[in-house]
């Protein structure tokens, strides 16, 4: 009997379906015939294609008659072909017949059967295979968090052509994600195998299972989908359960705690389809609508911002979706009506945009019709047209068949630098001053660039870069005795790896210690901060230290006047105590209210401002701040208890400071500011201060803010840029050098994808500046100042950028995924 019919017979919108594939290439895993990188969707010369799944590099097509094709890398012999060649064009594989479906793990894959048994090849370490333990039985005593730890035999190496699982039958669906996999029996049990650590899979458990076992704590479950390190089934209800690793919230149960059993994903019903990215996941409701949840570092939930969310949110803008798809950092839609929609990171045009912008919100990739059926895995992407439709697929739109402007290519995840150079802050082993972009070398793969000073803690004058491989680099310095105390390249920064996010000098690795990076001499190793194993993030605030944790909450460390300006084991211990009121906050800002007084002897208020996780915006204020140095009475820094949620501000995405005010952006685009306003910075025409956050009107819908010392920009939807503020040297971009009390539109700017303190990027990669140009800020070999945006040659493909005082750091688009540690 067969457990499950072919979608031939039961969807025939799809007979005939073509693949078209873009995105990452190296191994040949699009199918194209090569290995050369493509942002250009590429039909394969396959037909009669009924499904599409992709696998890490590689990837799988299903046709009508149950034959299946495989290309891409094929380490561990995962391409089922009884090789580990790899193949950058489409394989047959003449040993799997009546097949209905396809799923595929980290380097092992599957296939369902019309009699409902499941095959499995490629490789077995974790015992992916799901054949049992061979020779020698390992029980789970031998085991150490899910590892086997001694020497696997010939039978646990893997198998380059299919076997059959073991004690399965009446299967209806499978799923593979990681090193484990997932089948979901007729009756709605759900059985797992394979690798267990931090209970991925499920029973409760945290060692290997050798064959599959069943999930008993699930309740009838129609539909199954895993992560790398997480799974989710969908009830037969329409509920989400999910299990497994909860680092960055992608269980959606509303905390980052590991799960070894499943859980409820909070407030889902009617859900009737289910995907897993990397560290993220996503439910189609019954309506049409999405939703999405954890990750979300490069914008993959399509939800406005980048900020983790352990909760669903719904995805912006979308409606009569059809079918979803996630990437690694990237997350695709079919609407009903055959059109394809995209959103997250666009580093390798996994977005089917040549300009490799990356976007927060879903954006519609042109050219499409008629697709039935999205694939994603890692960086690259497949679509499936509908059979139906002789016209349906990918036509390459007019405005694609433009060359870009990009003058030269460059190293994956670069860093430009230019401007002052005195403490060897360019990196390129000179300390000679930079007026156009120069290359640090030898730094690739680069995701943020952090500094010490300013809003942070003491200087020390290094620049700090975080690489995808989870380490630091470090260079620059100060002047000690009329020398360099620093290094003029970078150098990697001992003792500290696994590193998840660097700010202002300090670590949050994946094991959630933090780490205070900051030294006094070269020498000097990274301190670990005690009582600390939990953190998502640090927000330095000097002379304050926040920490959000994975339990919903956020620590605060106030340290005294003798130690917020050293470094070291001594001055971080038993400082904490938890932040009252917020819960845990993905950033924090500061400004100071000289409201109340002119005068710094007499002391001033300064207010800490902090964006929750649920979009509300809070305040407190700081005390004891004292005179021309912070707490000149010696008495201990402290933050009142009395914090408040701003009025107006619950549902904000992002939140700024400038010089003495704040603005924050909401969800429905609209700015709203508070503070100091003698420079016309609150953009509302009067000139008088506020305490408390009014909207600024005239502007179209914003979708990120960037205050710049009095003056702040504002990025709109349609990719314009607006400025108010303070305005000498033409800082605001607008063609004059007069204050602006309200917004004000720039001239010559559009199509931007993000701005940086007087810089903006345009979506293909191009960078344009404005404003003085001390220090040759602006990048074009003179010291001139411009009061209207100019290019700035020399950069192209530039993902983001930095600064510090009169140094700016460009960061290309990196080619790898987002790191994991």
């Amino acid at each position: 009997m067969a457990w499950f019919k072919r979608a031939s017979v039961t969807n025939p919108v799809q007979v005939g379906g073509v693949v078209w594939a873009w995105g990452e290439n190296y191994h040949g895993q699009l199918g194209s015939g090569t290995q050369d990188q493509q942002s250009i969707p590429t039909a394969l010369e396959l037909s009669n294609v009924i499904s599409i799944v992709a696998g890490t590099e590689c990837a799988f097509a299903l046709q009508a008659d149950g034959t299946v094709w495989s290309w891409g890398f094929n380490d561990f012999g995962k391409l089922g072909d009884g090789t580990e060649q790899d193949s950058s064009s489409p394989v047959r594989l003449d040993g799997l017949h009546g097949v209905v479906q396809l799923a595929a793990g980290a380097r092992t894959s599957y296939a369902l059967t019309e009699a409902g048994e499941v095959l499995a090849w490629g490789g077995n370490p974790f015992h992916e295979l799901g054949v049992g333990p061979g020779a020698d039985w390992i029980t789970p005593r031998s085991q150490s968090d899910g590892f086997v730890v001694r020497s696997m035999n010939s039978a646990e190496v893997g198998s380059p052509t299919p076997v059959k699982v073991t004690g399965l039958s009446r299967i209806s669906a499978i799923a593979a994600g990681g090193s484990r996999a997932f089948a979901l029996d007729s009756d709605g049990t759900v059985w797992a195998w394979g690798d267990n650590q931090r209970g991925r899979i499920g029973d409760g458990t945290t060692f290997e299972h050798l064959t599959p076992v069943a999930i008993r704590s699930l309740p009838r479950v129609a539909a199954i989908a895993a992560a790398e390190m997480a799974a989710f089934a969908l009830d037969s209800t329409g509920r989400v359960w999910a299990w497994g690793s909860n680092y960055n919230g992608e269980l959606g149960d509303g905390t980052k705690e590991d799960r070894s059993a499943p859980v409820l994903v909070a407030g889902l019903s009617g859900v009737k389809e289910i995907a897993a990215g990397h560290s993220s996941a996503f439910a189609l409701g019954a309506d049409g609508t999405v939703w999405g949840w954890g990750k979300n570092s490069q914008g993959q939930l399509g939800i406005g911002h980048q900020n983790d969310v352990s909760t669903p949110a719904q995805v912006a803008g979308l409606s009569n979706v059809r079918s979803i798809a996630a990437g690694w950092a990237a997350a695709y839609a079919v609407i009903s009506d055959g059109s394809v929609w995209a959103w997250g990171n666009n580093d390798n045009g996994q977005l089917g945009d040549p300009t490799r912008a990356d976007s927060l919100v879903p954006v519609q990739l042109a050219g499409f019709s008629g697709i039935a059926e999205i694939a994603a895995r890692k960086n690259s992407a497949y679509a499936l047209a509908s059979g139906a439709d002789p016209e349906s697929g990918y036509s390459q739109p007019t405005s694609n068949t433009h060359s870009t402007t990009r003058t030269e290519s460059r190293e994956p995840g670069s860093v430009w630098a230019w401007g002052d150079n005195f403490t060897a802050q360019v990196g390129d082993g000179s300390r000679d001053n930079r007026l156009s972009p120069t290359p640090i070398r030898g730094l690739d793969g680069v995701t943020e660039i952090s500094f010490s000073g300013g809003q942070s803690f003491s200087y020390d004058g290094r620049i700090r870069a975080l690489r995808t491989d989870g380490t630091v680099w470090a260079w620059g310095g100060r002047i000690v005795n009329n020398s360099l105390d620093g290094s003029r390249v970078p150098e990697r920064v001992d003792g500290v790896a696994d590193v998840v996010t660097l700010k202002d000098g300090f670590a949050v690795k994946q094991d959630g210690t933090v780490w205070d990076l900051r030294v006094i001499y070269l020498s000097e190793s990274p301190h670990q901060l005690p009582d600390l194993s939990d953190a998502t993030a640090v927000h330095p605030v000097e002379p304050l230290l926040y920490v959000a944790r994975n339990d919903g909450t956020t620590a605060v460390i106030e340290l005294d006047s003798y130690s917020w300006d050293h470094k070291g084991p001594y001055y971080w211990g038993g400082k904490q105590r938890p932040l009252d009121g917020p819960g845990e906050l993905t950033s924090i800002v500061t400004w100071t209210d000289f409201a109340s007084t002119n005068s710094w002897e007499d002391g001033y208020y300064r207010f800490d401002v902090g964006l929750a996780k649920d979009g509300a915006v809070w305040q407190w204020r700081v005390e004891n701040l004292g005179t021309d140095v912070p707490n000149k009475s010696m008495a201990p820094f402290g933050v009142r208890d009395d914090a408040y949620a701003l009025p107006g501000l619950t549902d904000a995405t992002s939140i700024g400071a400038g010089d003495d005010f704040c603005v924050a952006v909401t969800r429905d685009g609209t700015v709203w500011t508070w503070g100091r306003n003698d420079k016309g910075q609150l953009g509302d025409g009067t000139g008088t201060d506020r305490q408390m956050p009014a909207k600024v009107e005239g502007l179209p819908p914003v979708v990120a803010i960037e205050p710049f010392g009095p003056s702040c920009f504002a990025l709109a939807e349609d990719g314009t840029v607006w400025a108010w503020g303070r305005n000498d040297d033409g800082r605001l971009g607008d063609g004059s050098s007069e204050d602006q009390p309200r917004p004000v539109k720039l001239p010559g700017l559009a199509d931007v994808c993000s701005i940086h303190a007087g810089f903006a990027i345009k979506r293909d990669g191009t960078v344009w500046a404005w404003g003085q140009n001390e220090g040759g800020r602006l990048a074009n070999g003179t010291t001139s100042s411009s009061n209207t945006p100019q290019q700035v040659p020399g950069l192209s493909d530039v993902a983001s950028m930095a600064s510090r005082e009169s140094t700016w750091f460009a960061i290309t688009h990196p080619s790898g995924g987002p790191h994991v540690g």
